[in-house]
């Protein structure tokens, strides 16, 4: 195909998609009781801010929807008691212990190890994502992959509420939580720099929360959408 030829043919379907689009609002507009005059106020001044409103939806509204290669999970997580710390959090996860589990937390996992702030726990519910990617993936790989889609690393508190309040998930896959120093504070790493990251498994009758080394290539890992979940208006 010659380059005239790709220039029509680009622009016949950009003027496609134009069309498409704009029957597509006129109809939208109307059945909001609107008319097909009120979509001049955005070619005006005044449309400015419509426009930037329509602009960050569309963007956020795209993070929202994940590759096809991904299979990912959401969960609502709801904020702990106020007050709360390591040692109350833990205390909470192996009260959701059903009788005869056979649980484990790894004695590095301390409030004095890992101390809780203002920013380690969620202050309103918030989403927790599961996601098993196409292929294996170092931490920094899958920290890449999950920001393009506005999905954020999640602390050791939120981790641990989230397996709080749904318990049974970690017996099905583990749940690799990404590292990184100013979440795991000076305790992420040994003497030989060697980062640790939080692991979430289990079995049919018990539940670990253990730190490894971040020495291999993982497909499960937990994210936090970086966007609370806003409440639903009745």
């Amino acid at each position: 195909m010659s380059a005239n030829a790709k220039d029509r043919s680009t622009i016949v379907s950009g003027a496609g998609f134009v069309s498409d689009f704009m029957i597509r609002l006129i109809g939208t507009v109307k059945e909001k009781g609107g008319i097909e005059q009120d979509l001049h106020i955005l070619v005006r001044p005044e449309g400015k801010p419509i426009l930037d409103q329509i602009a960050e939806l569309l963007v956020e509204q795209s993070k929202q929807i994940f590759p096809s290669s991904w299979k990912a999970l959401s969960f609502s997580i709801a904020p702990p008691p106020t007050g709360s710390n390591m040692n109350s959090l833990l205390k909470d996860w192996k009260a959701t212990s059903e009788l005869y589990n056979k649980d484990y937390i790894d004695p590095r996992i301390t409030e004095a190890n890992f101390p809780t702030d203002e920013n380690s726990l969620p202050k309103t519910s918030c989403e927790i994502v599961l996601v098993k990617f196409g292929r294996s993936m170092t931490t920094e790989e899958a920290l890449r992959e999950g920001r393009a889609q506005g999905l954020r690393r999640p602390t050791i508190q939120e981790s641990i509420v989230f397996a709080t309040q749904y318990p049974d998930i970690q017996k099905e896959k583990t749940i690799f939580v990404p590292h990184i120093s100013q979440v795991f504070g000076r305790h992420c790493c040994d003497q030989s720099d060697r980062h640790y990251c939080l692991f979430l498994s289990g079995s049919y009758r018990s539940r670990q929360l253990y730190l490894r080394y971040d020495d291999e290539r993982w497909s499960r890992f937990m994210f936090v959408r970086n966007k609370p979940i806003l409440p639903v208006n009745d």
